[in-house]
């Protein structure tokens, strides 16, 4: 009787220790992946700008605690990882949380085209589109080949386009001389075009503004320019028609901008 009392707890024993034994090695596995889910979404963006590509994260009972969540922008066409992000994320327990990524294109590498989103938690992932267009640049043209200021001002017009997206800055009208330094100019400040908007503003050179000589004349705004050859000529005026000016030494007179000798006749000759 005793032996087989013996054998009937050590058999007991034994099915108690297995089944602690499967508890603990069940536990952090069913643990791994299934407590986080993670919702994306598509995003178009244009390639000058930034743009917060945002993910929702939500956990369930269990919660999700220093996790990171890694984001890669991947060229499929081309089988390559264009960008990675990551960010620690944690969630409170059945709650979600937005977490937003920075994404500028131009400043990071990502060149127009169509990218997958793959995001990744704890081996949980989610993918979405990334769609980058790419966008007009700004420019400025002039309406003259060449400027000229001879005795009265001269106007230069100058177009600009703002290209594909909103745009707040100066513009500067300037003249350069032969080294680049500027001699006469003007700015307006906080200039504003609206996205694929053209607008056209001028700029007036009087002869009073730079001496006679060769110039180059300058539009310039957004980070681009326009110019063209600019002459000033020396307009120092003259006798004009129409008065008289005498001398006080008796030398010609100027009459009407032509010189006239008076001479005179002896009366002796009226006599003859």
């Amino acid at each position: 009787m005793r032996t087989g009392t013996v054998t009937q707890r050590v058999g007991a024993l034994a099915l108690v220790a297995a089944l602690i034994m499967s508890v603990f090695a069940a536990g952090p596995a069913a643990a791994a992946a299934s407590n986080v889910s993670i919702e994306a979404t598509d995003y178009d963006v244009d390639e000058p700008t930034t743009a917060g590509v945002t993910f929702n994260v939500t956990a369930d009972a269990g919660g999700i605690s220093n996790q990171t969540l890694s984001v890669a922008v991947v060229d499929e066409s081309a089988s390559s990882t264009t960008a990675t992000y990551e960010r620690q994320v944690d969630v409170a327990a059945n709650q979600t949380k937005a977490v937003t990524i920075d994404v500028s294109p131009e400043q990071q590498g990502i060149a127009p085209g169509t990218y997958s989103l793959q995001a990744n938690v704890d081996g949980v992932t989610a993918t979405s589109t990334l769609t980058v267009n790419e966008v007009a640049d700004p420019s400025v043209t002039l309406d003259q080949s060449e400027y000229s200021v001879n005795g009265s001002a001269a106007t230069v017009n100058a177009t600009l386009s703002a290209g594909g997206q909103d745009r707040v800055g100066p513009v500067e009208f300037v003249v350069l001389n032969d080294s680049g330094g500027v001699v006469h100019s003007e700015t307006m400040d906080d200039y504003s075009l609206s996205a694929s908007s053209t607008a056209d503003e001028s700029f007036t050179i009087a002869p009073a503004d730079v001496n006679a000589g060769n110039y180059t004349v300058e539009a310039v705004y957004a980070g681009t320019s326009a110019s063209a050859p600019l002459t000033v000529e020396n307009t120092d005026d003259a006798p004009v028609g129409g008065g008289v000016i005498s001398d006080a030494a008796g030398d010609p007179v100027a009459l009407g901008g032509v010189a006239v000798v008076i001479v005179l006749i002896g009366l002796a000759a009226r006599a003859e």
